[in-house]
């Protein structure tokens, strides 16, 4: 139990560094893209505008969704560190490991949760900014585009909430066997 909390804890928290790394960097990213024109002249130059144009509205729906999203990944950050001070407690035979641990789960559960909703919402927005963009091409273009947008997003959605479901469950077989009367002689 306490390697997969510290794998979980060391994931977490590489996840939430990443997410705030990705915050600090929208505006610079932003600013890059709308200062570079696409180069080109015919259907190549429009696939490059097109290209540009997803990238663009895909940041503007994350950069909609910056305040939740700092909000939940210093939670996820905080969280994490607390699963590995649980995690390292428990391989110390700590007193107060049980107790620590099971905060941390309750913490990270909650994060969980609250991030995953956060990856759903900003995924269907995701979608539905992408149709939006995917429209304005030539029909057959337009289509496929929507349809490969649909289709990604979808999957990103999916594997949100199944990861979720993932790490809830450990945390609740975690909970649960920690609770036991036998386990909790150990740390006695």
């Amino acid at each position: 139990m306490g390697i997969a909390a510290i794998v979980l804890a060391v994931l977490g928290g590489c996840g939430g560094v990443y997410q705030l790394g990705t915050v600090v960097l929208q505006d610079v990213l932003i600013d890059v893209m709308e200062r570079s024109a696409p180069s080109g002249e015919g259907d190549q130059g429009a696939a490059r505008r097109r290209s540009r144009d997803i990238q663009l509205r895909s940041l503007e729906v994350a950069r909609a969704y910056r305040v939740p999203t700092v909000v939940t990944q210093i939670g996820n950050v905080v969280s994490s560190f607390v699963l590995l001070l649980a995690a390292i407690l428990l391989f110390l035979w700590h007193p107060n490991a049980i107790v620590v641990l099971l905060v941390a789960l309750g913490l990270s559960a909650f994060i969980d949760l609250a991030n995953g909703a956060l990856g759903v919402v900003v995924g269907l927005e995701t979608i539905e900014a992408l149709g939006e963009v995917a429209r304005t091409g030539d029909q057959a273009q337009s289509q496929q585009l929507g349809a490969v947008g649909a289709a990604t997003g979808s999957l990103g959605i999916c594997w949100t909430v199944g990861w979720c479901l993932v790490k809830l469950g450990f945390y609740a077989g975690a909970a649960a066997y920690l609770r036991r009367g036998v386990v909790r002689a150990l740390f006695s």
